[in-house]
C-alpha cells in the first residue's frame, strides 16, 4: 500500500485514475469482520490486539479508494461495535443480503 502511494506521489497524482502508467486494481477481502471487534475479546491483551487491528483497517479504508484497492468486508451479524463510525465513513457502498432485524439494516 505504501509502495502504491509512493508511485502516485512520484507521478504527481492523487488518484489512481490519474496515474500516467498502469497500476492494477487490488481487492482485499476480509471475512468475519466480527473477529476483529474488541467487544468479543476474551481478555485485555486480545482486546488491545483487536483495537489495533481495527485501527489499521480504518487506515487502509481511508486510503483504499485513492490507491485503487477495493475492500470487501463480510460479517454475519450487523452490530454497532463491529463497524464503528470511523470505518463507515470510508466505505463508499454497503450491501446486505439479509438482516434479521430492521436495526441491522439501519446499522449497515
Amino acid at each position: 500500500m505504501l509502495i502504491r502511494q509512493g508511485l502516485l506521489d512520484k507521478g504527481g497524482v492523487v488518484k489512481i485514475q490519474d496515474y500516467p502508467g498502469y497500476l492494477p486494481y487490488c481487492v482485499l477481502v476480509i471475512d468475519e469482520l466480527a473477529q476483529l471487534a474488541p467487544k468479543f475479546a476474551a481478555d485485555n491483551t486480545e482486546k488491545a490486539i483487536r483495537q489495533e487491528a481495527q485501527g489499521c483497517l480504518t487506515d487502509i479504508l481511508a486510503l483504499a479508494r485513492a490507491l485503487g484497492i477495493h475492500v470487501i468486508l463480510g460479517t454475519q451479524g450487523a452490530y454497532r461495535d463491529i463497524l464503528p463510525g470511523e470505518m463507515k465513513v470510508n466505505i463508499p457502498a454497503r450491501l446486505a443480503f439479509r438482516c434479521a432485524s430492521p436495526e441491522g439494516s439501519e446499522i449497515i
